[in-house]
């Protein structure tokens, strides 16, 4: 289509944008006419394609098919895990969702997690620059998905799904095997790590109270304490001892009134 719109195929065909071109088929579930529509939508005048552009136009394109005709995700589903290489049916909960994860676009997964209600578009808006960003694969992409959703009570935060997706990308994830098999492997990491700390602190405990008060403090109040007492005592002395002296001289003064 380029060539023959004497486009440079190169300049437009880059890694990076094939492999955004590919991600945004998968998310949107669009053709490859639609594709090539988005991309001519996208060309600057240079002939480069303005990669917010074109992820815009696959999602301004997905938004006006989906007012079109309603998603039947479960049927379309299991089309596909019909027509697999694989004849052998998973034996587990957990190889169907596999299979599901392995297959199905994240667009698919968000809206059979809403029981067959369409994505929501700042829902697709965040998994698209995810998958963009960190260019997860959309098995590995379903898989987060399905594991923030879990964690964070059904609702896409966009931080926990951002910080979560770049370290599955450092990870070179690619299938929702392995991301499902990575994913277990940190939760039971972070589990291990919280009851360790938790164990030493409720161990801790103990001997921290006994040494808020050491034994050098005690001394030393107790010292105080004492000193304090002798003070007390001194100054009981010097107020008797005055008052002793103000009788004295009151009795002297009397005395001396009787024989005037």
């Amino acid at each position: 289509m380029l060539r023959q719109r004497m486009i440079p195929s190169k300049r437009v065909l880059t890694k990076d944008n094939k492999r955004i071109m590919n991600q945004m088929m998968v998310l949107y579930k669009l053709t490859n006419v639609d594709i090539e529509n988005c991309v001519l939508w996208a060309l600057t005048e240079e002939n480069e394609l303005d990669i917010e552009e074109f992820k815009n136009a696959c999602h301004d394109l997905f938004t006006a098919t989906q007012k079109q005709s309603a998603i039947h995700l479960t049927n379309k589903s299991h089309e596909v895990l019909d027509k697999g290489n694989n004849p052998k049916k998973p034996l587990t909960q957990e190889e169907k969702l596999i299979q599901k994860l392995e297959v199905i676009s994240p667009q698919q997964l968000l809206a059979d997690l809403s029981s067959g209600n369409q994505a929501s578009p700042q829902d697709m808006k965040l998994v698209r620059e995810v998958m963009a960003t960190q260019g997860l694969p959309a098995p590995v992409m379903n898989v987060l998905i399905h594991y923030v959703l879990l964690q964070s009570d059904m609702r896409l935060s966009k931080a926990y799904l951002e910080t979560i997706a770049s370290h599955w990308s450092r990870a070179n994830l690619t299938t929702a095997r392995e991301a499902m098999e990575f994913a277990k492997k940190q939760q039971e990491k972070f589990t291990k790590e919280r009851s360790k700390k938790q164990s030493y602190r409720s161990y801790q405990q103990p001997a921290l109270k006994k040494e808020i008060v050491p034994e050098w403090f005690k001394e030393q109040k107790k010292e105080a304490k004492q000193k304090q007492s002798r003070e007390t005592e001194q100054a009981t002395v010097v107020d008797l001892q005055k008052q002793k002296e103000e009788i004295a001289a009151f009795i002297k003064k009397q005395t001396a009134n009787q024989r005037k």
